[in-house]
């Protein structure tokens, strides 16, 4: 029956059994401290069977079939693991008298206390862990003065720590406790990195003098749970674990704005643009655009009659476009106007034959004189002598 069972990863089968999270695991494996059928193993992609004997720091590693989920409140000054090499007071001993054995969910710092989710099944706690899951924790902070809005937008905007940049989710007051000259702020975040939310109230001016973690995802940490109680989740709270809290639906970037941004918004819009109103008078755009029966046409009053016999606005047309476009130009009544006759350029007249008939004849008679026109109006008589 052995032959016939699958082979599994060595850090997801110690997971199964509750020993360890896998990567906790693989450290374990690592550090010389797995034996499998009695030999160390430092391989992390070493394959097992259910049938092989595996023992972690001496102890032998016994399958589970049940899952267990629980719900711790953290005290203060206990280190979040199952095994301290120190002998400092850890979480493992509030778990002696569990039947299963457990690891935890995360870690709070030595000086943290409040929700921590304690497990026997590995891809759970590697579901809740990973980043790309997302899964929001909260916290209360109690800060050592006032903090302004500006100062809870730059959390909500980033900063830089010294693991990298981190942004929170949610940064608001709380409730005041009885304190009025320290706040108690509310904070979310997604990520879990090394004393994370003390080094970001570090970076805008603040000391973190107590640190609460109070819920995770959307299931709250029940308030009648004392420090160092535990409590099992049911189904239900565990979908809770990976449901959004309703005001992560808000749009972290809109929540985010800075007043510096959103007036350089509305400069950058301009005042608001009127709309036109549509006029009612006759002619005006409501009308212009709809067709007038006869009648209307008819009851229309006749425009009075430009200088010229024709309208002002045609002249100007004419003027400017010369003839041939005030010959075109329209009336608004759809009349066409004539153009004004241009009077004929003032010529020389009939040019006179080249024949004697204009000359001296024969008898001697001397020709008439010749008026010829010049310009400016004036006439000049030219006489012509035709012989003696």
């Amino acid at each position: 029956m052995a032959r016939d069972q699958k082979p599994t990863r060595l850090n997801k089968y110690l997971s199964e059994t509750g020993i360890a999270s896998r990567r906790h695991a693989d450290q374990l494996i690592s550090e010389g401290a797995v034996l499998v059928n009695g030999k160390k193993v430092y391989e992390l992609g070493t394959r097992v069977l259910p049938s092989d004997r595996i023992t972690v720091n001496g102890k032998p590693v016994k399958a589970t079939g049940e899952k267990v989920y629980l719900c711790f409140n953290k005290p203060k000054h206990v280190v979040t693991t199952m095994n301290d090499p120190e002998g400092r007071p850890s979480i493992a001993d509030y778990f002696q008298r569990l039947p299963v054995r457990v690891f935890p969910v995360g870690r709070l710092d030595w000086d943290s206390e409040g929700m921590i989710l304690l497990t026997n099944d590995g891809d759970f706690a590697q579901s809740v862990n990973h980043p790309t899951e997302e899964i929001l924790k909260t916290y209360l902070v109690k800060v050592s003065g006032h903090v302004t809005d500006e100062q809870l937008l730059r959390l909500k905007t980033g900063v830089s720590i010294p693991s990298g940049r981190v942004m929170a989710k949610i940064a608001e007051r709380a409730r005041s406790k009885g304190s009025t000259e320290k706040d108690w702020i509310r904070i979310g975040i997604t990520e879990g990195k090394n004393r994370q939310i003390r080094y970001m109230f570090e970076k805008i001016g603040f000391d973190v003098l107590k640190l609460q973690r109070v819920a995770i995802g959307a299931l709250k940490m029940p308030q009648t749970l004392e420090r160092g109680e535990f409590v099992f989740l049911t189904e239900m709270g565990i979908k809770k674990i990976f449901e959004q809290d309703k005001r992560e639906k808000v749009d972290t970037k809109e929540r985010a704005r800075s007043s510096k941004t959103e007036s350089r918004d509305k400069q950058s819009r301009g005042p608001k643009k009127s709309i036109p109103q549509k006029s009612k008078r006759e002619g005006g755009r409501q009308e212009r655009g709809r067709a007038r029966t006869e009648e209307e046409l008819a009851a229309r009053p006749a425009r009075p009659a430009a200088r010229g016999g024709g309208s002002s606005s045609a002249s100007r047309s004419a003027d400017r476009l010369g003839d041939r476009s005030a010959d075109r130009s329209m009336s608004r009544s759809g009349e066409r106007y004539e153009k004004a006759e241009t009077p004929a350029p003032r010529t020389a007249g009939p040019a006179r034959p080249r024949t004697g008939a204009g000359r001296a004849g024969a008898g001697g008679r001397k020709a008439a004189p010749r008026k010829s026109y010049v310009p400016g109006g004036a006439t000049k008589t030219i006489s012509r002598g035709g012989g003696k």
